[in-house]
């Protein structure tokens, strides 16, 4: 009877120890794991409508609070401005290095908005060079087809700017 006990007792403390750790595994999941909850909350964060606020931040705080983080208290606009930064990720998992990220990122993007906006304004140049030969062509087309009287009152109107 002792040795049955005794196995019975054994055959417990490895149940529950199986069990203890079946449910500490399930409650504190690996990094890697966290890694791919953080990304697919992001993308699920990014698929929500600009009137989603609430939504979103559900989203952060069910993930902070699986993550055993602090609670998101921020507000949504600053959310939807780190993931627009790409900062999704960094913002879930509390990153203490979240704010020289931003400032980071926020200058890579001011950087990208002043070498789009050169761009734009020498396309506009490029295209009323391209409108300013067409104007001419057609206004030296026109003073050719006119008479000769004509001719000089259209030279003068072309050199006036008009």
């Amino acid at each position: 009877m002792n040795y049955l006990s005794g196995l019975v007792f054994s055959f417990l403390v490895v149940l529950s120890i199986l069990t203890t750790n079946h449910v500490t595994a399930q409650n504190n999941p690996s990094k890697g794991r966290l890694d791919k909850i953080a990304t697919m909350r992001c993308a699920e964060i990014e698929a929500t409508r600009k009137m989603d606020a609430a939504i979103r931040i559900r989203i952060v705080n069910d993930y902070r609070l699986h993550a055993d983080l602090d609670a998101y208290v921020e507000g949504d606009e600053n959310l939807t401005y780190l993931t627009r930064l790409g900062l999704c990720e960094a913002l879930l998992k509390n990153d203490p290095l979240l704010p020289e990220k931003r400032r980071e990122r926020e200058k890579i993007k001011l950087a990208m908005d002043e070498a789009n906006r050169k761009d734009r304004a020498e396309r506009q140049r490029q295209k009323d060079i391209e409108n300013g030969i067409r104007i001419s062509e057609q206004l030296e087309s026109t003073v050719n087809g006119c008479n000769l009287s004509y001719r000089d009152y259209a030279i003068k109107l072309r050199n006036s700017g008009v």
